[in-house]
């Protein structure tokens, strides 16, 4: 199990909050992370240690 961070970004793309995220892989984390989306969340950026895993995008008709 690995512990990734997700950022909640604002329609300026800059971070709104974040929450750690207890995965098994890459995969389940991007899962967990779209689960965060909200309304005001534009996106959730996913992160392992210093590496940028994803970028859920929280309003695919935008």
């Amino acid at each position: 199990m690995s512990t990734y961070r997700a950022y909640r970004l604002d329609k300026k793309k800059h971070f709104k909050s974040g929450c750690w995220i207890d995965a098994a892989s890459d995969q389940e984390a991007k899962r967990k992370a779209a689960e965060l989306c909200e309304d005001g969340t534009s996106g959730v950026e996913v992160w392992r240690d210093s590496q940028r895993i994803d970028e859920i995008d929280c309003d695919p008709k935008a």
